[in-house]
């Protein structure tokens, strides 16, 4: 059973870890100057707030990508389909032309000879009857035909212009996505600057200690434990066939980063190594998150989730994979890379799946 989400839970820790670093810097150096910088937990946090839109809207763009591309095919398939059934109305007023023409030549061209070579009365009558019915017959196929292409034109109609929308919406999220990216360039140039200068200080304040510690012959205080950097991620759960084939081809791509729209080998994005994990297993899914969440998996609670289902946040613009022991596997967003995180940090689960 996975544990509750603490929303929030590693912002907190993050500004309240460096915050200490912060006093205890301050405590040894000169005093801090009217106008301070921001901190780096600040600008931290302000760069996963973006980091985690951007992995948003760059799903709802897989999203909009996969549904255009259904969109497109169906459009072939109608526009393929409009001029074989032109074809088949032709050729199907093509006979009832020739039988009108043959009846009106059989009767007043060689009416009589028809009518002495048909043996009685009534079998020039059949004959008459069955050139009126095939004629009949040939004119409901064309209105047949006729009613199927005013359709498949509607159809056609139809698609054109949901084509043309889901086209716009992929140009509205391209958009969206340059200026979130703008964004966290802008924040991570001021955060490498802050740390650049936190770091600089850290090594004045040790050399300070260090000295007072000569001074006073005593040995100086060990360095500070580093402020970055990822922990080892737990071993991979005791699982085996489909899903343990799922859970080591995710577990091999740890450490790749993250780019939007890759599903691979070198880098990924969230619905990219969901899609490409399950592959393992046979398992066809769409690079969408939201895709994967309302069409191809089943919903689970999440009290009773296991290894290799995956577990959506942001009201489905993210995904990952679980591992078991309240962990699961994903790549964040942009400047971050595949790894192993704890539910209870990612915030509210939105739904859990296990694909079809």
């Amino acid at each position: 059973m996975a544990p509750r989400t603490v929303p929030g839970l590693r912002r907190a820790v993050s500004a309240v870890f460096v915050g200490a670093l912060a006093i205890g810097v301050a405590a040894v150096l000169a005093p801090a100057p009217a106008h301070a910088d921001p901190s780096l937990g600040s600008l931290a946090e302000q760069v996963e707030q973006q980091g985690r839109e951007l992995d948003v809207v760059m799903e709802q763009y897989n999203q909009v990508n996969v549904l255009l591309t259904r969109t497109q095919s169906q459009l072939a398939d109608v526009q393929a389909q409009i001029p074989r059934l032109t074809a088949q109305m032709d050729s199907a007023a093509a006979t009832v032309s020739s039988v009108a023409s043959s009846a009106y030549r059989g009767s007043v061209v060689s009416g009589l000879s028809a009518a002495l070579s048909a043996g009685t009365p009534a079998d020039f009558i059949d004959r008459l009857d069955s050139l009126d019915v095939l004629a009949r017959g040939q004119q409901r196929n064309i209105a047949t035909l006729s009613t199927a292409r005013s359709r498949l034109q509607g159809e056609q109609a139809r698609l054109d212009a949901l084509a043309a929308q889901q086209t716009r919406q992929q140009a509205d999220l391209a958009a969206r996505k340059t200026k979130i990216q703008g964004q966290i360039a802008a924040l991570q140039k001021q955060q490498d600057e802050l740390k650049r200068k936190q770091e600089e200080q850290a090594r004045a304040a040790a050399a300070a200690a260090a000295a007072a510690a000569a001074a006073a012959r005593k040995p100086p205080p060990p360095p500070p434990p580093p402020t970055s950097g990822n922990p080892a991620p737990p071993p991979p759960p005791k699982v085996s066939g489909r899903v343990g084939a799922v859970i080591a081809y995710a577990y091999a791509q740890l450490g790749k980063p993250y780019v939007f729209g890759a599903a691979g080998p070198y880098a990924f994005d969230c619905s990219g190594l969901t899609q490409m994990a399950w592959r393992q297993a046979g398992v066809h899914l769409d690079h969408s998150s939201y895709i994967q969440m309302s069409e191809q998996t089943v919903r689970i609670p999440v009290s009773r989730m296991m290894p290799g289902d995956l577990v959506f946040f942001e009201g489905g613009g993210h995904v990952g994979i679980y591992i078991g022991n309240g962990n699961f596997i994903h790549a964040p967003h942009t400047g971050t890379v595949v790894k192993v995180t704890a539910l209870s940090w990612e915030g509210p689960i939105t739904a859990v799946g296990r694909p079809r």
